[in-house]
């Protein structure tokens, strides 16, 4: 599923040896390689950060430029009436990131695990204080005793519209 950890992005991950995912050298920012259940690949990073009161969070992010190489992302976040819904492809790479988040889980517990497009963590957090909204736009992972519950996205829409501007 993934591949890494690596320090650089300017070089390929064959002429760098792996670290650990605990490496601080890069202030917690590493590289790697994600590999779908279809066997596409596409360069994927993570890093994380201790917000003192809000715990330590880690992030893994999959550019949308090396999506781009293996789904059709096209103008992705941004919605455009000519492009079909990219709900088949957001649905895989949702699902993929869920799993690796409920492999994770047994070894390290989290509270609560966010799939989406550049999230605002601490907002969503803040909302799910009222408990899962009956639309949102992330998928969202969280944990009961020893399993883990997911509230998988019920809209798929890109999220920015550009609306024509007057003169």
């Amino acid at each position: 599923m993934l591949e890494g950890c690596f320090l650089r992005s300017d070089l390929e991950p064959t002429q760098q040896p792996k670290v650990s995912p605990l490496d601080t050298a890069n202030e917690g920012h590493l590289y790697g390689i994600a590999t779908f259940p279809s066997g596409k690949q596409c360069v994927c990073g993570s890093f994380w950060g201790n917000f003192e009161e809000c715990g330590c969070w880690m992030t893994l992010y999959l550019p949308l430029g090396s999506l781009g190489t293996i789904f059709p992302v096209k103008a992705y976040p941004i919605y455009s009436k000519t492009e079909s819904s990219p709900e088949v492809w957001l649905k895989e790479v949702n699902n993929w990131l869920k799993d690796i988040a409920t492999d994770i889980y047994p070894q390290i517990k989290f509270n609560i695990a966010l799939i989406g497009f550049e999230i605002n963590s601490f907002d969503v957090k803040k909302k799910l204080t009222e408990g899962i909204p009956n639309e949102h736009w992330e998928g969202i992972l969280i944990p009961d005793k020893n399993n883990l519950t997911w509230y998988p996205p019920t809209i798929y829409e890109p999220p920015l519209r550009l609306e024509k501007r007057l003169r």
